[in-house]
């Protein structure tokens, strides 16, 4: 089956062709997502767009986002990031009702290679059209595997940024039991 079976899929806005005086929005751009395809909210531009934008350009929770550039990495549109207005640099994915979108981001993220094989451009600077992504083949499973799979990568999310935390925490207990020796 291909991706434009069970999907919705399309480009980013153009961010400066949304340019108005009217209201203020964050953007989900480049610099947000990391390599794992985690989102930082907190790393969004804010832009000022027409009151007349059109909504498909907004992050609907469930959205899948795939960088249209290599690396063309994945992630899923949480709660706290839905409302965002999504840049050119994406294509965004709405899946049917047949398709879990934690499942689509991890199958996108075990077969990268597809994307890869079909960019145009040099290896490192690639670059890949919605139609590309359309016309990908995915393999759908049924959906309480794939609502198995999604928890599974839901859980292993939660512990890294746990982990990750730990490790911060970790950190500031080392350096002030270190700044209470040296002085």
């Amino acid at each position: 089956m291909k991706l434009k079976e069970i999907s919705s899929i399309r480009t980013g806005a153009v961010l400066s062709r949304l340019n108005g005086s009217g209201k203020e929005v964050r953007a989900i751009t480049l610099k947000a997502l990391d390599a794992d395809g985690c989102l930082d909210c907190n790393s969004f531009e804010t832009v000022v767009v027409d009151v007349k934008a059109k909504d498909d350009y907004f992050a609907q929770v469930g959205d899948v986002l795939i960088r249209l550039t290599a690396p063309y990495t994945a992630t899923v549109i949480s709660e706290e990031c839905a409302g965002a207005v999504v840049s050119s640099h994406y294509a965004i994915i709405r899946c049917k009702e047949s398709i879990n979108p934690w499942y689509l981001f991890w199958w996108l993220k075990q077969n990268r290679d597809l994307f890869y094989k079909e960019a145009s451009g040099s290896v490192l600077l690639g670059t890949i059209s919605s139609n590309v992504i359309a016309e990908i083949p995915i393999k759908v499973i049924p959906f309480d595997q794939q609502k198995k799979i999604a928890e599974l990568i839901q859980t292993s999310r939660r512990e890294r940024e746990l982990v990750i935390k730990l490790i911060e925490l970790r950190n500031k207990l080392v350096n002030s039991a270190v700044k209470t020796i040296v002085l």
